[in-house]
């Protein structure tokens, strides 16, 4: 997966999410709220970590 653009994050508005590569994703919710999460993987189980401020800017979470 690719980088995603400032663009792309600004304009998405149907729920699911949007991966920016390396476990990195914007997730919109059905009711609109935006969220980024990292997922991570330990001993083969699966988490989902948020990283919500909503003053960070794309570039410093990644």
């Amino acid at each position: 997966m690719g980088k995603l653009s400032v663009t792309a994050v600004k304009a998405a508005t149907r729920p699911g999410r949007l991966g920016d590569g390396d476990g990195l994703y914007r997730v919109v919710q059905p009711g609109g709220s935006k969220s980024w999460v990292c997922r991570v993987q330990k001993h083969g189980m699966r988490r989902y970590l948020g990283l919500d401020r909503p003053s960070c800017r794309m570039h410093h979470r990644r």
